[in-house]
């Protein structure tokens, strides 16, 4: 049967002893990665992996990157959400959630500040460079996008985006849904470059990671009228729906799987309370807000895609 689950807490149940070699190589991929990466502890944030059964033919298989010692490896990355993951798309929206602009990447090459939102690399960044996929993740939107850029993957998510519809509205960012449209136009691309069976293994066979959740709490129910209308636990289970309907299959070829997406990757919201913008409004001692929400939403999480 195929789930989502917890990183820290895998177990699973599939069909064939081939099938389950393959899952347990690439989570120890990913976590011999993540033990690199200390952004992680910062964040508190949980990652859920879910595998799906392939849909490509062997032939295609062939033709994809080989496999490195014996480990599965991933041929491309996808990155879906908000700030977590956005290396700039947000550059050319009509939006003030936008960072290219001194001092944001005074850490990268050059220090030229990209659209990402940090001094250097972001965690999609960082993640690609793990899994040794390519050093950055380009933006999809990025001008300078090239189409050598697109069989390894590209970042479509957008700073200050959410699940709940509300939060783009708000921040003139690219809803999720407005993302999925975007991951449509790079596939009819993508089959153009290297051909429709291709393409669909390059998609089979890569990582999609998806981060959302932070600035629907942030925003749409921290300062927003949704407070005033639910209490969080109702809200929680709003976005973990709504999550539920970006991943999960339906007959409008609305989500990621019904797209080929076959590994997925679902971050957990942040502790969003910490962040400075919050702290600003704990008092003199600037305190943590509400990290309780943070626990609810991904105590939600986990057990509705589980």
């Amino acid at each position: 049967m195929n789930k989502i689950m917890p990183i820290k807490h895998i177990s699973v149940s599939l069909k064939n002893k081939s099938n389950m070699q393959k899952y347990f190589s690439c989570v120890n991929l990913l976590s011999a990665t993540f033990s690199k990466i200390l952004v992680i502890l910062v964040l508190q944030v949980q990652l859920c992996l879910w595998f799906f059964t392939q849909t490509y033919t062997e032939a295609a298989k062939e033709q994809l990157p080989a496999a490195e010692n014996g480990t599965l490896k991933f041929p491309g990355l996808f990155a879906f959400g908000d700030s977590i993951l956005d290396t700039g798309n947000n550059n050319n929206l009509a939006t003030v959630a936008k960072c290219n602009f001194s001092p944001y990447g005074i850490d990268l090459v050059g220090g030229i500040p990209t659209g990402r939102f940090g001094n250097g690399k972001v965690l999609s960044d960082l993640i690609a460079e793990g899994l040794g996929i390519k050093e950055l993740l380009p933006a999809y939107l990025d001008q300078n996008l090239q189409s050598p850029d697109l069989p390894t993957g590209v970042c479509f998510a957008s700073g200050s985006s959410g699940y709940d519809t509300l939060t783009p509205t708000i921040t003139g960012t690219l809803s999720l849904f407005k993302q999925l449209e975007l991951f449509k136009e790079y596939i009819v691309k993508l089959t153009g470059i290297v051909g429709e069976e291709i393409a669909r293994a390059i998609i089979a066979n890569s990582l999609f990671l998806v981060s959302a959740g932070n600035n629907d709490i942030l925003i749409s129910y921290s300062l927003i009228a949704r407070k005033l209308h639910c209490d969080f636990p109702s809200y929680a289970a709003l976005l973990v729906s709504m999550a539920s309907t970006f991943l999960r299959c339906d007959l409008t070829l609305k989500d990621l799987y019904s797209l080929g997406a076959r590994r997925i990757g679902v971050f957990s919201t942040a502790a969003v309370g910490c962040s400075p913008f919050d702290r600003n409004r704990g008092g003199l001692l600037r305190e943590c807000l509400e990290l309780e929400w943070k626990k609810q939403h991904g105590s939600i999480l986990s057990y509705h895609l589980n």
